[in-house]
């Protein structure tokens, strides 16, 4: 696994359309996960897009834990930590309500920088997806067996940040 060079603010492909993943099976597409797992932890981030590390493809991972949150955030800033390493490939997000909650975020391509965001508060999404699973030492990684369309299967979630 490679910890990957993130893509900052201005650079050309965070502006360009991601193409849809089109074989699950691709073992380039598997290392390409595990790098972007390491490459988040790396960083301390949230969440990852491959975009962000120069590749141009419809695939994001996101996990939010409470041991890796920012122990200097004030309550306004913090968040609820419960989100489980995900893995979507070809992600859809359907909006749910009009209703709207806001926090404080950063992204991994504007380092130091934070904005408070609004978002919508009813989300449902879905994708191509691989489980997760720990390593001995506690620290998150996606498990990956071989890809087949039994385990790149769609994923459907109904999710609130209240729930």
């Amino acid at each position: 696994m490679t910890i990957r060079k993130i893509a900052r603010m201005g650079h050309p492909v965070l502006g360009q359309k991601a193409e849809a993943v089109t074989d699950l099976a691709d073992p380039e597409l598997r290392r390409l996960v595990e790098d972007m797992v390491e490459t988040m932890i790396d960083a301390n981030g949230a969440g990852l897009a491959a975009p962000q590390v120069h590749e141009s493809i419809r695939l994001v991972i996101f996990q939010a834990l409470a041991h890796r949150a920012d122990p200097g955030l004030s309550e306004a800033e913090a968040y609820d930590h419960t989100a489980p390493l995900t893995v979507l490939v070809n992600p859809v997000i359907e909006i749910l309500s009009s209703e709207k909650e806001g926090g404080w975020e950063g992204c991994l391509s504007v380092p130091g920088l934070r904005g408070w965001v609004e978002r919508p508060a009813h989300i449902r999404y879905q994708g191509g997806w691989v489980s997760t699973a720990n390593r001995s030492n506690g620290s998150p990684k996606a498990s990956m067996p071989a890809w087949s369309s039994t385990n790149a299967t769609i994923l459907m979630v109904c999710f609130t940040r209240n729930a």
